[in-house]
C-alpha cells in the first residue's frame, strides 16, 4: 500500500548504494525534494535491503533501476514431472550443432633444417693406405704392391698433388677478388688434348658426389648435366646414341689411340667455346638446345683427347690395373684372404684411395653416369619385352601408360634418324 505522509528527507532514511559512492546530502536533498511521489518505494526495494535497514515502505529506494525488464533464463534442470515444461525449455534453447571431424590428411611436412655442407675431399697419406693393403692380401702379393705401386712414385705424386692444390686454391681467391684471370699467359690455353691435372686447375667446376665436394673439368661436367636432363632423365628418350658406345669404357680405363671422329660444324663450334679462355672454357654455355648426339660427341671427344686414361696417370697406369685385375676383379685361385667379395671390394677402395684426386673424382662421376645410362636401357628392355609377351598371349602385360611411354620413345627416335638424314645431307651439299 502507498503511504500517503508527505516525503521526508531525513538523514536516518536514507539506503547506501552498493554500486555508487554516496552523495552530498545537500544535493541528495534538492533531487528528492523536486520529485514527486507518486508510487509506492517498497515496490523498488530489493528483499535483502529491507531485511538490512528495517524499512519496508516510506523510503524511496536508491538504487539505479534497469534500463529493461529482467527476464530469467530458462533452467535446463527441468524434473522429469514435468514434461511440458521440458518441451518449452528445450524449444527455447535452440539445439547444439552437431561437430564433425575435419579431414586428416598425414603430409611430410617440409624440412627447415639447411642441407648439410658438403666437405671438401682430401686424401689420405699413401704410406697409411699401402699398409692397409698389405694386411688385407697374402704375404705372398706384398712383392707384388711393392712392384704394382712403388711407394717412391706414390710418394711424389702426392706431393705434387697438394702444391698444386695449394696453387689451385690460391688461383680461386684472386679470381674471386678479380686480380686474375681464368689462365695465365704462360701456361696453356685449351683443354683438349691437356693432361686431366692441368685442367684441374683452370678449367674446371665444383661438384657434390657422395657428399663431399669435388673439382671436375667445365665441359663434362655440362655435358653429363645436359644428358641426365633430356638424355637419359626422360622416358621419351632415354639414351644417347653414339656410333661407338665403347669408346667411353675403352678411353676410361685404357690407352688406346685416338678415334678419327668426323666433325661436323656445330660439334666445331662447342669444342671452339669450351676449348677457349674467352669464353672461360663454356662455364658460361648453355646446352638445353643441342642435340643429345652433338652433347655425347662433345663428352666422347674429350675423353677421347685426354693424353692419359681417366683411371690413372702414366706413372702407375700398368701397375694400378694389374693390381685391380688380380686383387678384385679376378683373384688367382691359391689365395685365400682374397676371395670374399667384402674383402675385394674393401681392395678395391684402398686402390682407387691411391689415384689423384682430379683421376678419382672424374672416374667415380663417370661411373655413376655410366651406371644411369645402363639402368635405363635394361628397363626399357624390359618394357620392351614385356610388350612383345603380352602381343604374343593377347593379355594386357603392360600399362596403358607404359604402352604410350614406348610409342613415344619410338616417334622420337624416328624423328632422330631424320634429323640426322637432313644433317648428313646440308653436309654432303657444303
Amino acid at each position: 500500500m502507498a503511504s500517503s505522509r508527505p516525503f521526508v528527507n531525513t538523514p536516518s532514511t536514507r539506503i547506501p548504494s552498493p554500486t555508487r559512492p554516496p552523495r552530498s546530502s545537500a544535493r541528495n536533498s534538492e533531487i528528492y525534494s523536486a520529485r514527486p511521489n507518486t508510487s509506492s518505494p517498497s515496490k523498488h526495494l530489493e528483499p535483502n535491503l529491507v531485511a538490512e535497514y528495517g524499512h519496508s515502505h516510506g523510503t524511496p529506494s536508491r538504487l539505479p533501476r534497469p534500463r529493461r525488464q529482467h527476464r530469467p533464463s530458462a533452467s535446463l534442470d527441468i524434473s522429469p514431472s514435468k514434461p511440458k515444461a521440458k518441451q518449452r525449455a528445450s524449444a527455447l534453447v535452440p539445439p547444439s550443432p552437431v561437430k564433425t571431424q575435419p579431414l586428416h590428411i598425414d603430409l611430410p611436412a617440409p624440412s627447415l633444417l639447411p642441407a648439410p655442407i658438403p666437405r671438401k675431399f682430401s686424401k689420405r697419406d699413401p704410406q697409411h693406405i699401402l699398409n692397409e693393403l698389405a694386411s688385407l692380401i697374402d704375404a705372398s702379393d706384398a712383392a707384388k704392391m711393392r712392384e704394382y705401386l712403388p711407394l717412391d712414385v706414390m710418394l711424389a705424386m702426392h706431393e705434387r698433388e697438394l702444391m698444386e692444390g695449394a696453387a689451385r686454391l690460391q688461383r680461386a681467391k684472386s679470381i674471386k677478388g678479380g686480380q686474375a684471370t681464368m689462365v695465365s699467359s704462360s701456361g696453356p690455353t685449351g683443354v683438349f688434348g691437356i693432361p686431366l691435372r692441368q685442367v684441374s686447375l683452370y678449367a674446371s667446376t665444383k661438384a657434390v658426389l657422395g657428399g663431399f665436394e669435388h673439382d671436375l673439368p667445365i665441359v663434362v661436367f655440362a655435358c653429363v648435366e645436359e644428358l641426365y636432363r633430356s638424355g637419359i632423365s626422360t622416358p621419351s628418350n632415354p639414351t644417347p646414341t653414339s656410333p661407338s658406345p665403347n669408346k667411353f669404357t675403352r678411353r676410361t680405363l685404357s690407352c688406346s689411340p685416338r678415334d678419327p671422329d668426323p666433325v661436323h660444324p656445330r660439334l666445331s663450334a662447342l669444342l671452339a667455346i669450351f676449348d677457349s679462355p674467352t669464353h672461360k672454357f663454356g662455364i658460361l654455355a648453355a646446352l638445353k638446345d643441342e642435340v643429345s648426339d652433338d652433347v655425347y660427341a662433345l663428352l666422347t671427344t674429350f675423353l677421347s683427347r685426354l693424353p692419359e686414361p681417366v683411371i690413372a696417370p702414366l706413372e702407375i697406369i700398368q701397375g694400378f690395373r694389374d693390381a685391380l685385375w688380380i686383387w678384385c676383379v679376378k683373384p688367382q685361385p691359391g689365395s685365400q684372404r682374397a676371395t670374399s667379395t667384402s674383402t675385394r671390394i674393401r681392395i678395391a677402395q684402398m686402390l682407387l684411395g691411391l689415384l689423384p684426386t682430379p683421376n678419382l673424382s672424374l672416374f667415380v662421376y663417370l661411373m655413376a653416369f655410366s651406371c644411369q645410362v645402363l639402368e635405363v636401357r635394361m628397363r626399357r628392355r624390359r618394357r620392351e619385352s614385356a610388350a612383345r609377351d603380352s602381343l604374343a598371349c593377347g593379355t594386357g602385360g603392360i600399362s596403358a601408360l607404359e604402352a604410350q611411354l614406348l610409342a613415344l620413345e619410338r616417334e622420337l627416335e624416328g624423328k632422330n634418324e631424320r634429323e640426322k638424314e637432313k644433317r648428313k645431307i646440308v653436309v654432303r651439299r657444303r
